[in-house]
């Protein structure tokens, strides 16, 4: 079994960010992103938000609650 994000999992995800964040863009890299994912694979995504003047914990702690009711395993970079 692998974990391919499908296309509507990965538009479910913008569109919730999009919601919470100044997004300028999403960048999806990894193995996903390769199109090659395997059984432990996660999620891949640099964020870039604009117009953020809170600190960095807080930018973070927004965005995990973005996306976390999407149970796939992530990884963030700001």
């Amino acid at each position: 079994m692998n974990r391919k994000i499908s296309p509507e999992m990965l538009q479910e995800v913008v569109r919730m960010s999009a919601e919470g964040l100044q997004l300028e863009q999403i960048i999806l890299f990894g193995s996903n992103a390769c199109r090659q994912p395997i059984q432990t694979s996660d999620l891949d995504l640099m964020i870039i938000v604009s117009g953020f003047s809170e600190p960095d914990h807080r930018r973070e702690q927004k965005a995990y609650a973005c996306v976390s009711a999407i149970e796939i395993p992530k990884d963030y970079w700001y």
